[in-house]
């Protein structure tokens, strides 16, 4: 339904890909067409309509594969999201988390208080860029992991930390309606499988 609400004013739309069944992935990815996949976690969650763990990652490494040539896979590093991204066409290939090959590796979390915390993330070219978020624990520190290799991959560049921070901002004050860079347009998030679409690029 994301898709039918999108204007020409929309550069960017980051949509939610789900699954319950198999099969599922693939008709939802040729729908959507995304240039840049994420893929979130590989776990035993959709077990009922999917099978084990071999056929969810399967099952959810379709996303990957819809990829054309000139798209990216960013898949988690932690667990099996990035081994499937070697089986993905895309050219451009990622991955996040806390574990030492990771792409966009999580140096460290601190919490702040109770709302919020600090991630410090060092990307491919070893700069370090640390982040306030009110995306606790570590599921909210990898989904910032995320965003910022999907921001950086959209804009090109290195996205500076302002303005990252900037858009963390609006995560959880439920006006989520940009994306980096400000010229963006964000359609929705998503915090279990991921894909993004541009229109042109940013």
């Amino acid at each position: 339904m994301v898709l039918f609400g999108l204007t020409e004013a929309h550069r960017v739309c980051v949509v939610e890909i789900g699954t319950n069944q198999r099969g599922e992935v693939a008709r939802l990815a040729g729908v959507a067409q995304p240039d840049i996949a994420v893929l979130t976690l590989v776990a035993i969650e959709h077990s009922e309509g999917i099978g084990d763990i071999d056929a969810i990652e399967a099952e959810e490494g379709a996303l990957l594969s819809a990829l054309g040539a000139a798209g990216t896979a960013i898949g988690n590093a932690d667990d099996r999201g990035s081994s499937a991204c070697s089986g993905s066409p895309a050219a451009h290939k990622l991955s996040y988390g806390f574990a030492e090959r990771a792409d966009y590796r999580i140096v460290s979390r601190k919490p702040l208080d109770l709302r919020q915390s600090i991630v410090e993330i060092a990307r491919p070219d070893a700069t370090r860029v640390s982040l306030t978020t009110r995306l606790l624990g570590v599921p909210g520190a990898l989904a910032v992991a995320a965003a910022l290799a999907v921001a950086d991959r959209v804009a090109g560049a290195p996205v500076s930390a302002e303005v990252i921070g900037a858009a963390l901002d609006l995560l959880g004050g439920g006006e989520a309606q940009r994306l980096i860079p400000s010229s963006c347009r964000m359609a929705a998030w998503s915090s279990t499988t991921a894909t993004t679409r541009t229109r042109p690029a940013c």
